[in-house]
Parts: C-alpha cells; sequence; structure tokens
C-alpha cells in the first residue's frame, strides 16, 4: 500500500537531498538544540573536547535527518497509518534513521503508544510539522490493536475510495464511527490518551 501511495506522491529532487553536510555548517542550530552554545562561546575551539564535539557532530546529524522528515511530511501528507509506520516509511524512503530522531525528544518505540510520552510526541509532531489533530489520528490508528480494535474499517474506506483524495476529517470521522462500537474499557483508553495528548500541546504553546 505505501508503494502505491509514494508512486502517487513522489518526493522531488529537492527531498532527495546529499549525505549529510559537514558539522560546521548546522552548528549553531545544533549547539542550541543541545544547550551548548554557551559553553562554545566562552571556550576556545582548541579547548574543546573530542566527546563535545562528537556530540555537536550528532546533534547537528539529528538535525539534519528532522529537516528531511519534515520535508517529507510536508510532500506527502496525511496517511491514515499508525505513527510508528508512518515515520518508518518515510525514514526508509529518506535515509534517516529514525532511532535518533526518536532519542531526541525522550521516545523509544511508538509502535504501542503510550500517554506517558504524549510531551514527547507533541515536541516530536511540532518539528516534523504535523499538527495536532494529524498527530491525534496517527497514534489512535497505532493504539487500536492494543485495545483489540481492528483498523480494518478505516482502512477499506480508503482503499475503496480514492485514497490520495481523503482528508484527514474523513479519517477522524471513521475513528469516530470504531469508537462508537468499541467496549467502554476501549473508549476509556483513547479517551484517556486524547485528553493526555491534548493537555501536553496545550503546555507547549506556554512554557
Amino acid at each position: 500500500m505505501f508503494d502505491y501511495f509514494m508512486n502517487e506522491r513522489t518526493l522531488n529532487n529537492e527531498t532527495q537531498l546529499a549525505p549529510p553536510p559537514a558539522w560546521p555548517e548546522l552548528l549553531l542550530e545544533a549547539l542550541q538544540l543541545a544547550d551548548d552554545w554557551q559553553v562554545f562561546q566562552q571556550e576556545p575551539l582548541e579547548s574543546v573536547s573530542k566527546q563535545f564535539l562528537q556530540r555537536c557532530d550528532q546533534t547537528a546529524r539529528v538535525a539534519w535527518y528532522i529537516a528531511r522528515l519534515r520535508r517529507a511530511v510536508e510532500q506527502i501528507g496525511f496517511l491514515p497509518w499508525g505513527l510508528m509506520v508512518y515515520l518508518a516509511k518515510l525514514a526508509a524512503t529518506t535515509e534517516v534513521q529514525l532511532s535518533a530522531v526518536l532519542e531526541r525528544f525522550g521516545l523509544d518505540d511508538l509502535t504501542a503508544p503510550n500517554p506517558a510520552s504524549a510531551p514527547g510526541l507533541v515536541r516530536l509532531a511540532q518539528a516534523l510539522g504535523l499538527g495536532q489533530r494529524a498527530l491525534r489520528a496517527h497514534l489512535l490508528i497505532g493504539l487500536l490493536p492494543h485495545l483489540g480494535l481492528s483498523p480494518e474499517p478505516l482502512n477499506a474506506r480508503f482503499r475503496a475510495d480514492n485514497p490520495l483524495s481523503a482528508p484527514l476529517d474523513e479519517c477522524e470521522a471513521a475513528l469516530a464511527r470504531i469508537e462508537q462500537n468499541a467496549e467502554p474499557a476501549a473508549v476509556a483508553e483513547m479517551r484517556r490518551f486524547t485528553t493526555a495528548l491534548n493537555a501536553a500541546w496545550q503546555s507547549s504553546k506556554t512554557d
């Protein structure tokens, strides 16, 4: 199915970037992300440790990975998949080390979403240009199998129509129908996750 979407939503040549640039080109942004810029300003270059430079290199590469994923998200748009599947497919297409990106936001495996990880998920989504609605939809789709709910009705709907014309609001409507037919325990878990996600998103605006 992914191949079908990718054939229709091909990443253009701009997304197929060359290998990562040398770390000095991204050093300012990387150091700011790592909260090390002040230290770097105060010390001459020759006194900077090898470990520090390695951290700069890794941080710069993660920033480069994030930029590639964000561009892919902008070009591919929303697809009705769980977040881990969605990001893994984009990472494979753009040759990004997804584990390094997840680690940057304090995340591990997104296959089984956890409400406790909502703050990190929100930071990741915002860095990649995913909106609040899209993030919730991706996460709930990934959550369904863990609640004993099948995402097949949702997938079947998008296969029956033209998948490329299916907007996010249709996916949300399909998720709402699944929730209506779910057992109370599953509904409670979906709403608990949504509440945690909404709270984390709101908190990110006030930080």
